[in-house]
């Protein structure tokens, strides 16, 4: 599964975005497989996009993720927030699998 962060301007502009794998028979925790500012994360959004892979914007949580390096896993301190998130994911997709 993965997840992608998105930070955005007061001007609502995209600044950066972060995605995340979460593959708990292979990690521990889930793993920072990209990350970056500008046309970069201009990209990255663009992917998730085209593979429907929902977009979460926090700009906290991308700040302590563009911190990290690509292909570790994220911090203790920010499992709580991004169980939050990925709890919610997992539920949406059941939902969306039920109404097929």
């Amino acid at each position: 599964m993965f997840k992608v962060e998105e930070r955005r301007t007061k001007r609502n502009q995209r600044e950066g975005a972060a995605a995340l794998k979460y593959a708990p028979l292979s990690n521990s925790a889930p793993q920072v497989v990209a990350k970056g500012k500008g046309l970069l994360a201009a990209k990255i959004i663009e992917e998730a996009k085209h593979h429907e892979i929902p977009i979460v914007t926090d700009q906290l949580l991308f700040d302590i993720l563009y911190q990290l390096e690509i292909g570790s896993e994220i911090p203790v301190e920010i499992y709580e927030p991004v169980a939050k998130i990925l709890s919610f994911l997992y539920t949406m997709h059941q939902k969306y699998r039920e109404m097929e």
